[in-house]
């Protein structure tokens, strides 16, 4: 890791982290069944409730190693006439870890192959918040007949840091080089994609039905995001609305980088409409 601007990469790592837990604390967890599949040699925990098509998937954000990320989605996980279908990705929650670097090729290939095993069939629609937001599209990248519709909460883009670096931060405080999310295997594998502004899957996003919503609020008490940072924040956000011609972008300065811990309404509304969107787009081609 001697190559990489640690000054950014830690800055971005630190928000990411501490925006997490923040969230994560602000929901009231209740009973939730948990189940555990084998899947690529690791243990996957994973919840399921509902029935119905198309399955929403909700897909967790990262650096909380070691806590399930089931909490944040509390709010939304029984909330739709649908399957839908949560797991910790291996070293979350009750997840067995991965001593590999996992960039999000390998990640996406794991969740494909639980999503086959647990018999939760195609197509999906990808509710990701922050990492699980780049995860998502690459993962109806790799799988574009998978996917029925996407719902991007403030989700992270391969380009954040390459793009980041180019901006004066020499008069913004730099985290902890301490910060223990620098050696988590989901956080190396990410290096090369931070590195080169590009992710390790090929082709594009397919024109689905899709939600970006963005906050223009980050950071918090202790630790204050430049200006420059939002600025290029909306921009990767708007560059990744236009790849569909069929949805939303809704921008929010009431909430941080949780956002649904705010304005869940927002999380919810977006997904109601992918969802309805998508199945209307699935009648009008059986006619």
């Amino acid at each position: 890791m001697s190559d990489m601007p640690r000054t950014v990469v830690r800055w971005f790592v630190f928000s990411v982290a501490v925006l997490a837990l923040v969230a994560t604390g602000l929901w009231q967890v209740t009973r939730t069944r948990f189940q555990s599949i084998e899947v690529h040699g690791h243990k996957i925990s994973y919840a399921r409730q509902g029935s119905g098509r198309p399955a929403i998937v909700f897909v967790a954000g990262g650096y909380a190693a070691g806590e399930s990320k089931l909490p944040n989605f509390k709010s939304l996980f029984t909330r739709f006439d649908t399957t839908s279908f949560y797991y910790d990705r291996p070293g979350m929650g009750a997840s067995e870890a991965d001593h590999e670097d996992r960039p999000p090729l390998r990640v996406v290939e794991e969740m494909h192959t639980l999503l086959e095993r647990v018999g939760i069939p195609p197509p999906y629609i990808l509710v990701g918040r922050s990492l699980g937001g780049l995860y998502s599209r690459a993962f109806a990248i790799k799988y574009p007949h998978d996917v029925a519709g996407l719902v991007l909460s403030d989700g992270s883009d391969e380009r954040q840091v390459v793009e980041t670096r180019q901006l004066n931060l020499q008069n913004y405080p730099e985290p902890p080089p301490s910060d223990s999310n620098l050696t988590k295997p989901e956080f190396l594998g990410m290096t090369k994609i931070w590195n080169s502004g590009r992710l390790d899957v090929v082709g594009k996003l397919p024109d689905v039905p899709m939600v970006v919503i963005t906050s223009l609020h980050h950071g918090s008490e202790k630790y204050s995001v430049p200006p420059e940072v939002e600025t290029l924040w909306r921009k990767l956000q708007d560059d990744i609305f236009q790849s569909t011609t069929h949805g939303m972008h809704i921008v929010t300065k009431k909430s941080g980088h949780a956002i649904a811990a705010t304005e869940p309404d927002l999380e919810v509304n977006a997904i109601k409409w992918v969802l309805e969107t998508a199945r209307t787009a699935e009648k009008s081609t059986k006619k």
